[in-house]
């Protein structure tokens, strides 16, 4: 794998309940190679069915380290979910601090 070319996916409890007729985001999930649970109703669930000692890690919190490991490792970022207005307002603030940063696309979840 070349380095900066993982994929990195936040997965909270609606995009795991939307996988359930979303086969596309099924798959994309399906491909990653780190999956960053973003919202405790996953640490429970993962507690209750495997006893992992999973940790809720917010998207929010993890963002401005993957833009500058992007902007190190000269990788793309495609941003996936919130709303429409949330999304677009990401993309705004990413671009206005990370002046550089590769976002090759963005689609509300």
């Amino acid at each position: 794998m070349i380095p900066g070319d993982e994929k990195e996916v936040a997965v909270n409890p609606e995009k795991v309940i939307r996988c359930e007729t979303d086969r596309q985001l099924l798959s994309y999930l399906k491909q990653a190679d780190i999956l960053i649970p973003d919202g405790l109703g996953l640490v429970i669930a993962s507690k209750l069915l495997n006893s992992s000692k999973m940790s809720r890690v917010a998207g929010a919190d993890l963002m401005p380290k993957i833009c500058e490991r992007s902007l190190e490792n000269k990788s793309s970022i495609f941003l996936y979910g919130a709303t429409s207005e949330v999304n677009n307002k990401t993309v705004e603030v990413l671009k206005n601090n990370y002046e550089s940063i590769n976002i090759v696309g963005h689609d509300d979840g």
